[in-house]
């Protein structure tokens, strides 16, 4: 995208653009291309030798990031996520829906996944030394005796099946994302009362008015009498967000009955509007005589009453009453846990043991569940999206995340909304009055849904992100500023930016862009939703916690590999079948200490130097080596004497002024040891992935490993070391072969996910993933050379595709979606062609089978590929 178009069609790729009637018609010139493998080999050589020599740390970290595994095949435990939903949440619905009309949803089936297998030990801190998971698992609680409807359409329901409290929504007006739950009942039903709406609207307005400036005082905290509005503000938001032990109340007839106490309904009195809108309205019908009668002033109702639940309440209840009494021996946790549960707004946390003795933590969030809200997520249903057009295969490939398939299936999904209103910055400037009864809109079952769609290596980044956020920046602003879900928010939008540029070997390189963005967003403080655009998840966050983050993720972008190795080394491995973790501590020497001592080369490095040296030449390398020597120690001791890091202790081992590139380049002995350390622990991925993976991360493993023995090959004295491990790599790469040819294909997406993966395109299209495209996508530098979507070529690109009016030339521009049905039909013209040989009868309805199912499928591709172009570009 974005060349210029060659004039010679025999030398390349060539589209030949001609003017007919004022449409711009393409027409592709023939194409022969050559696949030569050891052309590929070398170029992606050559690529690697350049950037270990004049990048050495973005080659260490992309190299660092392949060395860790979060899955043992990546693909087959979506496939199987996908079609299954979590077992703790089957066993809990049977009885929470039997006995309590509740439901229990958890999303986070990946990291669920991955909690199993890795865990984090944190060296500081109560829980010093002690595994636990990388991310708290989310609970839903969502309650079923409070429904909301969708008003346009209205639900019948049986005396049986009809729930305690029907509601509908409104929008708020001054918050996106926050919305009103409405009880549209004629009569409410409180505290086993009735009550009329109309006769107890005062009381109610002013018990809700106490339990505004009772949650108000209880944000503020003690600090409530400073008149500074913005430090008044930021004392909420700290205050509601800061984990606090909960206050268990007595148990009670509402701690297990599906009825609210009163507290958690507020009427509100609203102007009636809807009673003057009409010319006549002022006029009424005499019930007695049938003659219309004008109403007097006082017989006109301006006001009517709302009934909204308190969003504050509700939650007070669910975390000091209903979970602590009655739900939490429920759902499995034990009642030392229960005593110890803390609570922020909109949520509670409490931890369990697993079968390993580790710490399994829960935020459980109470919700209710609501369809999905068009008015309110129009724009991410009906976003414009970027295309992104793979031409190197003959028939070109588009990328679009989420396709439209998924935005189909992502609509049909509920949302929920959360007992947590919105806390402004500066509460007397932007007043919020109607905080008690705001609920924030979510929408877990589509972040599930996008998950399960995001490929290997754009995972991979999401869980490195968590890691560094885990080691560096929650210790300082725990949950008060950056938290996982904004990071989830983030690798959204970079997904749907470019779902191709995320190569596996350049992940370092992808993270780096990654961060950058995160970092841009932290400075403006701004970051929108990712379902409801105009809402900016960090509007109400204190600029102090976004400053502290965004010093962190500045100082890991200066140094990225010393940061995530540092970060990593406190990841560990959960025991049992799976891969082997590096040897980070010997990694970190390799790099850092001052000599290093490689075992059985050292000194035949020594001896060759010496024999090639002068004498004059050796005095003055020893000079200069104790002049650097001395130089770099001075300046890490003033770096030591002047940094005022913010988590010195997690900080010592890493120095901002160290120099991976003048200290490999300066020393032979040191990058045998960085080549050796990677190659060893490839090969060993390579080898487990044989036996509990595929083959395709296999031979992606073994090839990555041989690379790094051609770059050893380089040093002198290393090449028969190089050549026994490409003689291992051999054996290795014969042995997977073997088994690629027994094991059975990988089935195609299931027809219950629309989606297709970047590697089950490919397969759709008769081939498999294998080294050539790992070559391919060595020589195109997607990440660095991608053309940013305002720039002239890719529009002048969009358009000309957007003009094309030849149905035959339509075809050869192919969404993903379609290739599934032009399959079918190849197949299906194969099975004419074998009829055609049969007697006349077979013959002729074969004929007329394939007229008929030719033009079903050529209007049917046809009207995809349009569709594709005019809603993508």
């Amino acid at each position: 995208m974005g060349k210029k178009l060659s004039k010679h069609p025999r030398k390349s790729k060539t589209d030949s653009v001609k003017l007919h009637n004022g449409v711009q018609n393409v027409q592709q010139a023939e194409q022969y291309e050559i696949y030569d493998p050891e052309k590929y080999d070398l170029e992606a050589i050559e690529i690697l030798k350049k950037e270990f020599k004049e990048d050495p740390e973005v080659f260490i970290l992309n190299m660092l990031l392949m060395s860790f595994m979060f899955f043992d095949d990546y693909q087959e435990e979506i496939r199987t996520l996908v079609n299954t939903s979590s077992e703790r949440g089957k066993k809990l619905n049977l009885k929470l829906i039997r006995d309590h009309q509740k439901q229990v949803l958890t999303p986070d089936s990946i990291l669920e996944s991955v909690n199993k297998r890795v865990k984090f030990q944190p060296s500081h801190g109560p829980n010093k030394d002690t595994l636990q998971p990388l991310v708290p698992q989310r609970m839903f609680i969502l309650h079923d005796t409070i429904e909301i409807e969708d008003k346009n359409v209205r639900t019948d329901y049986s005396r049986i099946d009809k729930p305690s409290y029907p509601a509908d929504i409104e929008e708020s007006k001054e918050h996106k994302g926050f919305v009103k739950v409405n009880l549209i009942e004629k009569s409410c039903k409180i505290e086993g009362e009735t009550r009329t709406p109309s006769t107890d609207s005062a009381s109610s307005s002013a018990s809700s008015k106490v339990s505004k400036r009772k949650s108000e005082s209880s944000f503020r905290g003690d600090q409530a009498n400073d008149n500074s509005e913005s430090d008044d503000g930021y004392r909420m938001i700290t205050a509601a967000r800061t984990p606090k032990k909960i206050q268990i109340s007595k148990k009670d007839i509402y701690s297990k009955i599906n009825k609210l106490p009163s507290r958690c309904i507020t009427a509100v009195k609203v102007k009636n509007e809807d009673d003057l809108s009409d010319s006549d309205s002022d006029e009424e019908t005499d019930n007695y005589s049938g003659k219309k009668r004008k109403r007097s002033v006082h017989e006109i109702q301006l006001f009517r009453t709302h009934y909204y639940l308190n969003s504050i309440e509700f939650m007070a209840h669910f975390q000091n009453n209903v979970f602590p009494n009655t739900l939490g021996e429920v759902l499995g946790f034990a009642i030392e846990a229960i005593n110890r549960t803390e609570s922020i707004s909109g949520a509670i946390y409490c931890n369990t043991i697993d079968e390993d003795q580790n710490i399994v933590q829960w935020e459980i969030i109470p919700a209710i569940a609501m369809p999905w809200p068009n008015e309110i997520a129009f724009e991410w249903t009906l976003r414009r999206r970027r295309t992104v057009w793979d031409k190197k295969e003959k028939t070109p490939i588009a990328y679009k995340w989420p396709t439209q398939k998924m935005i189909e299936e992502v609509n049909k999904l509920n949302c929920i909304v959360i007992p947590r209103g919105f806390i402004p910055k500066r509460p007397k400037k932007n007043k919020n009055p109607e905080m008690h009864i705001e609920w924030e809109v979510g929408f877990p079952k589509a972040e599930r849904f996008l998950e399960f769609r995001m490929s290997h290596a754009q995972m991979r980044i999401f869980l490195y992100i968590i890691i560094l956020h885990k080691y560096f920046i929650e210790p300082l602003t725990e949950k008060r500023g950056l938290i996982i879900d904004h990071i989830r928010i983030m690798m959204f939008w970079e997904c749907e930016t470019n779902y191709k540029a995320w190569p596996e070997h350049k992940l370092g390189t992808k993270l780096k862009l990654v961060l950058k963005n995160l970092f841009d967003h932290l400075s403006k403080a701004e970051l929108p939703n990712y379902f409801i655009r105009g809402k900016n998840v960090l509007e109400n966050i204190p600029r102090t916690n976004l400053v502290e983050a965004q010093n962190v993720i500045h100082r890991i972008l200066e140094t990225p590999s010393q940061y995530l190795l540092e970060a990593l080394k406190h990841v560990k491995y959960a025991p049992g079948k799976f891969y082997s973790e590096p040897d980070l501590e010997k990694l970190q020497e390799i790099l850092t200490k001052e000599t290093v001592l490689p075992y059985g080369a050292h000194q035949t490095i020594m001896m060759q130097a010496k024999i090639k040296q002068k004498p004059e030449e050796h005095i003055k390398q020893d000079k200069g080596q104790k002049w650097n020597k001395l130089y770099r120690e001075q300046r890490r001791i003033a770096h030591a004497e002047n940094s005022k890091n913010l988590h010195e202790q997690k900080e010592d081992s890493i120095n901002s002024n160290f120099s991976v590139k003048k200290r490999l380049n300066e020393d032979v002995a040191r990058q045998i040891l960085l080549l050796t350390f990677f190659i060893q622990h490839f090969l060993k991925i390579a080898k487990k992935s044989l036996k509990i993976s595929s083959t395709k991360q296999t031979l992606f493993y073994l090839k990555q490993s041989f690379y790094l023995t051609k770059l050893l090959e380089d040093i002198e004295i290393e090449k028969e070391n190089a050549k026994k491990f490409q003689m291992q790599i051999k054996e290795e790469e014969q042995n997977c072969l073997k088994k690629q040819v027994t094991e059975p294909k990988v089935p195609l997406t299931p027809k219950r996910n629309p989606s297709f993966y970047a590697n089950e395109i490919l397969q759709v299209k008769g081939k498999e993933i294998n080294m050539m495209n790992l070559n391919k996508s060595y020589n195109s530098n997607a990440i660095e050379n991608q053309p940013k979507p305002s720039t002239p070529e890719v529009n002048n690109n969009m358009k000309s595709r957007q003009n094309l009016s030849n149905a035959n030339e339509m075809k050869k521009i192919v969404h993903v979606e379609v290739y599934e049905e032009k399959i079918k039909r190849d197949d299906v013209e194969k099975s004419i062609q074998a009829r055609q040989h049969s007697p006349v009868k077979d013959a002729k309805r074969a004929v007329s089978f394939k007229s008929s199912y030719s033009d079903n499928a050529n209007s049917k591709i046809a009207s995809i590929d349009y569709d594709a172009e005019s809603t993508s570009l």
